[in-house]
């Protein structure tokens, strides 16, 4: 009897971490997407406002960038990296600080070599 409860106890347990490996994924994924749409949501927020201080401009751009860094495997992975460089850029349209094109420049970079790493090792 002792070894039936064992296995019925191992069994739950390995259910367990089945579950806990199918559905961490999908949340994580879910996380991303609900970060991408809050950020984006914040980006055209930013955009209707003309006299938005550069503080919050940055703040989208670092919240873009970090959730690139943090969702790899997500689809909004290169999606966050490209609009981090686009939102740098209209940043430096706006205030023409060099380091906010420098910024842009390099999002942008890393963002086509992460869409065309055939095209990108070509240009060093």
């Amino acid at each position: 009897m002792k070894s039936a409860a064992t296995h019925n106890v191992s069994i739950h347990i390995i259910l367990f971490i089945l579950t806990y490996l199918l559905f961490v994924p999908i949340l994580c994924a879910e996380d991303s997407r609900v970060s991408f749409i809050k950020n984006y949501y914040d980006l055209e927020k930013l955009r209707r406002n003309q006299h938005t201080e550069r503080k919050a401009w940055l703040g989208v751009i670092n919240s873009f960038a970090q959730l690139h860094e943090s969702s790899k495997s997500s689809s909004s992975h290169g999606r966050s990296l490209f609009l981090a460089g686009k939102v740098s850029l209209e940043l430096y349209r706006r205030t023409k600080n060099k380091a906010d094109l420098r910024r842009a420049l390099s999002f942008l970079r890393k963002f086509n070599k992460i869409r065309h790493p055939d095209r990108s090792a070509l240009r060093g």
